[in-house]
């Protein structure tokens, strides 16, 4: 397994399988495929892009409803 270089959401590993790599951040249960170690690494930068938008966006709305 190769660990990511960045490591301020978790660490992230890649593995190559036969038809392709796959990753893993374990600390926020995300998983990708690529068809490339590259691949796979800008599927992880989205995954976890998306991964944290999405809880920031859920603060956000519970943030709302306190203040109203």
């Amino acid at each position: 397994m190769l660990p990511s270089q960045k490591e301020s959401w978790g660490k992230s590993s890649f593995w190559p399988e036969d038809d392709g790599w796959s990753g893993v951040c374990e600390k926020l249960s995300v998983i990708v495929r690529g068809g490339s170690f590259e691949d796979a690494k800008k599927n992880m930068e989205a995954a976890l892009q998306e991964h944290i938008e999405r809880i920031l966006r859920e603060q956000l709305g519970r943030g709302a409803q306190w203040v109203a």
